[in-house]
């Protein structure tokens, strides 16, 4: 069939985002073969048919509104984020991208994933019955607070009947996480704010059952993909992080030595 000039099938998505600079508010995205939300943000200020108007990069300007917005029953993701450097404009914490109460559930890989982001927050919201919750790399000041992160709920469970495609773990090294930190920052080394990863006010639960298929099931882990043998490189705090999980498991940080 025909292709629009620049775009392949691995890019699809229900909301194709290129430019920050718009209001995103109380959308839905669901059902999609591909990802609810893309958001990619490029080096360069593209125009019509792709081609560079010269403008500047992308990344670096302020991001507008994102709240209220859901995603759900997606193949891949429902939230990809991909390039946020608005902190190498203006250079503190208050001038970040916000990710405000944000829905992701029943999407067979990543509830959000977010790579090279260069400072942002994720305030509020629901993340639960996905592969893996929430799912960072190569990011630095990266702030989640006042989220529920959620594994395989009874609810779902009981209400669905998945095909071996969309069950949970359908792959057999498939790990089950909630929040999977980045191992390294790998960005621009003292450029970086160099605030890691902070969470305050999340609670993880419901990782302690309905996963027997999973090789692992864990609240929060740690990376293990290697970028040129870097490991764990950056400050990380954790303030009423509260972890309901019976058999005991938090954190599995065996990524932070690889």
């Amino acid at each position: 069939r025909d292709r629009i000039s620049g775009h392949n099938d691995h890019e699809m998505a229900t909301y194709q985002i290129y430019s920050p600079l718009n209001d995103y508010i109380a959308n839905v995205a669901a059902g999609s073969d591909g990802r609810g939300f893309r958001m990619y943000n490029d080096w360069r200020t593209l125009g019509e048919d792709l081609v560079n108007t010269g403008k500047g990069s992308l990344r670096r300007v302020a991001m507008r509104t994102f709240k209220d917005n859901k995603s759900h029953s997606n193949s891949w993701q429902g939230f990809s984020l991909y390039d946020f450097e608005q902190f190498f404009t203006f250079r503190d914490d208050i001038n970040v991208p916000v990710f405000e109460n944000l829905m992701a559930y029943r999407n067979q890989n990543h509830g959000i994933h977010a790579n090279n982001i260069g400072s942002a927050e994720f305030r509020g919201g629901v993340i639960q019955d996905n592969q893996w919750g929430v799912y960072i790399e190569r990011s630095d000041g990266i702030l989640i607070e006042n989220m529920q992160i959620k594994g395989y709920t009874d609810l779902i469970k009981e209400i669905t009947t998945p095909s071996n495609r969309l069950k949970l773990c359908r792959t057999q090294d498939w790990r089950h996480e909630g929040l999977t930190m980045m191992n390294t920052r790998w960005r621009y080394g003292e450029d970086d704010n160099g605030n890691g990863l902070r969470m305050r006010n999340v609670t993880f639960s419901d990782f302690d059952k309905n996963t027997g298929g999973c090789v692992s099931s864990w609240p929060i882990a740690m990376m293990s993909f290697k970028y040129y043998d870097t490991h764990f490189d950056y400050v990380s705090s954790w303030e009423n992080v509260q972890v309901i999980d019976s058999r005991g498991y938090i954190f599995d940080g065996c990524g932070a030595s690889q």
